[in-house]
């Protein structure tokens, strides 16, 4: 079970103050190539899944493109609506998103979003929900957590083999090896939060019924696994746009 409720991070006055604070910056490198790629319908409307205070929804309405923004966070969505009062932000949860299918030309859930959802298979009920709302030739794209990132070591970098021990031990002691949800140590506290292996996620995809486009990472030309938080670009197929089944490998 999660150590507490997906909201109750996001809801904190703090943690609202520190991305609105954040809504300045825009998008990162990696999202602004991202979005010059694959984006290229500039009147195609936008959604922004798990919005937070719409650092990515207002970046991108800044660029031309109609941007609505959703999040299951009150006090976040209040937040963007304040900084953002020229966009719409609802509030809504991405397992049953509150628009009509076929409402938009593209969807972005950022900042490893997704992986708050709990548990896999309403992570996978999102991914499909996001393909009702997008048009036929619509584009997803989302971050997640990258899980060899706590194995593989990026050369470029010292290794923390002292933050591995703590991870595999923390996790052993929870009973969590087996399971894509782990108890990661961040600034502000440890959560549980989803992390897959690049290999995985495109099956995953594949099996549910998208078809991956392409990726997006920090540091363009190394090898995706060193990649923390990748990018994923998808389009859904006709599987991933009806009811059924979801698959939990």
């Amino acid at each position: 079970m999660p150590d507490r409720p997906p909201t109750a991070y996001y809801d904190d006055d703090a943690v609202v103050r520190r991305h609105v604070a954040r809504n300045s910056s825009g998008l990162r490198d990696h999202e602004r190539r991202l979005v010059e790629t694959y984006f290229e319908d500039r009147d195609a409307r936008v959604l922004d899944v798990g919005c937070g205070t719409g650092r990515v929804a207002g970046a991108l309405a800044d660029r031309g493109f109609e941007t609505v923004g959703v999040d299951l966070s009150e006090p976040m969505t209040a937040a963007a609506s304040e900084e953002f009062p020229e966009l719409d932000f609802a509030l809504g949860d991405a397992t049953d998103l509150p628009f009509a299918a076929d409402s938009f030309g593209y969807a972005v859930f950022a900042n490893a979003g997704l992986d708050d959802v709990y548990p896999e298979p309403a992570r996978l009920a999102a991914l499909r929900e996001i393909a009702r709302v997008l048009t036929p030739d619509g584009l997803l794209a989302f971050s997640t957590n990258n899980a060899l990132n706590r194995y593989l070591f990026d050369p470029s970098r010292t290794s923390d083999w002292g933050s591995v021990g703590r991870f595999l031990l923390r996790n052993a002691r929870a009973g969590l090896f087996g399971s894509r949800y782990k108890r990661i140590a961040f600034a502000h506290g440890v959560e549980l939060t989803y992390g897959i292996t690049p290999p995985a996620q495109r099956r995953q995809l594949a099996r549910i019924g998208y078809r991956l486009v392409g990726t997006s990472q920090r540091r363009p030309g190394r090898p995706l696994v060193f990649d923390p938080r990748p990018y994923y670009v998808a389009r859904p197929e006709s599987a991933a746009r009806t009811d059924g089944d979801n698959p939990e490998r």
